[in-house]
């Protein structure tokens, strides 16, 4: 048994290795995304991508709704796509063609361009993708879209087009200021915005409480400094020692950090909140939007963050959890993120699952920590921030 058990890891590690050379020599790749990129390339030679032995019928599937869209795209979309749409398409999650019968990519890169929007890097392809669940799910969905249409500060009679563009809108300030704050500041990797345009960063080991008392924190906070400020800001006396290195950020009506802040009763993370805020705080008024970038509606406020010597890779890859529910069920998907991800990040995955469902709880994950998402697809392929709200959620980026 041993000596099988042996040989079978021995075979396990040459396939591997001689799929490692076949890649860097003949640069093979997933067939769905070899089938987009020669599509991308001509719309009418998608039969010759895969030899006809090794079609499958999900092969088959995907090229019959992806080479019609992609024939009927036009020269600037098509020349967007090429850049980006392959990559997209080599994950099980974001070649669904559900989404793509409610708002096809072609279609929905169009309306994007024509309202301004750039796409610098992947990462802004796949978020305004991915961004089209949200109408989706909104579509059938009175209650969502009652409280998008107030989040998004739309009239209750907008029309569906209306709503649709005032996301767009809000969603292009979120990603604006969010790229500012994790250029300004390498803890920073995402951050979340409000009704009135109040941006409050992701931030690494960092816990922001808003005027209202709610709170919200990143990758590295225990859930429990939560509760603890929750009770000490009720009056109860400190029942255990917040770490020296968890910040804890006082916000204003404005989001801005109120200097010198420290937690009530404070034993425990009584430090400053801030060590250096005053250089941070004149780059990212530097590098702010103008007035004229944005609709009056949303001030230009971007608190500052605190530096240090951490670095985050930009997030990429959002993704809506449209077919995994389908593919996991929910206890599956608990251990496997229990087992790919830090406790903290795998505490909002299943804190969003536990309130929104299996679908709709990944999907907010995906647009609120991406990294981990890509992370956990990657690896769910393979074989086989934090918050405590506001009575209205503030989306996430």
């Amino acid at each position: 048994m041993k000596l099988k058990s042996k040989l079978f890891i021995v075979s396990a590690v040459l396939i591997f290795c001689v799929g490692c050379i076949l890649f860097l020599r003949f640069g093979v790749t997933d067939p769905i995304e070899q089938i987009a990129q020669t599509v991308l390339e001509d719309p009418n030679s998608g039969r010759k991508a895969i030899p006809s032995n090794q079609m499958t019928p999900d092969l088959a599937n995907f090229l019959g709704w992806y080479q019609p869209m992609v024939a009927e795209a036009s020269p600037e979309v098509r020349s967007v796509m090429k850049r980006f749409d392959a990559t997209l398409r080599a994950s099980p999650l974001d070649r669904n063609n559900e989404i793509e019968q409610f708002y096809p990519t072609h279609l929905w890169i169009q309306k994007l361009l024509n309202m301004g929007i750039a796409f610098d890097d992947f990462s802004d392809y796949s978020g305004y993708l991915n961004h089209r669940w949200t109408y989706y799910h909104a579509q059938n969905d009175p209650e969502m879209l009652s409280d998008l249409k107030y989040q998004w500060r739309v009239d209750d009679a907008a029309s569906w087009d209306e709503v649709i563009d005032a996301g767009i809108r809000f969603y292009e300030k979120l990603n604006t200021l969010a790229d500012q704050a994790m250029a300004a500041d390498p803890l920073v990797y995402g951050g979340e915005m409000g009704r009135e345009g109040i941006f409050i960063p992701t931030r690494f080991k960092t816990l922001y409480v808003k005027p209202s008392g709610s709170m919200s924190y990143g990758t590295g906070v225990p859930e429990w400094v939560a509760h603890e400020l929750t009770d000490r800001e009720a009056g109860l006396p400190p029942s255990r020692e917040i770490p020296d290195d968890i910040d804890i950020i006082y916000l204003d009506e404005k989001g801005q950090p109120i200097k010198d802040r420290m937690p009530s009763s404070g034993d425990g993370g009584g430090k400053p909140a801030f060590r250096s805020s005053e250089t941070v705080r004149e780059s990212v008024e530097t590098d702010s939007p103008s007035a004229d970038d944005f609709d009056d509606s949303f001030p230009d406020d971007l608190p500052p963050s605190d530096t240090a010597p951490y670095e985050f890779e930009k997030p990429n890859l959002p993704q809506s959890g449209a077919d995994l529910e389908k593919q996991l069920p929910p206890k599956d998907i608990e251990a496997e993120l229990n087992e790919l991800l830090s406790s903290g990040r795998f505490d909002k995955a299943q804190q969003l699952i536990d309130q929104y469902g299996t679908e709709e709880g990944l999907r907010r994950f995906r647009e609120m920590d991406p990294e981990a998402a890509q992370q956990f697809d990657q690896e769910r392929r393979s074989p086989p921030t934090r918050e405590i709200p506001d009575e209205a959620e503030s989306p996430t980026q």
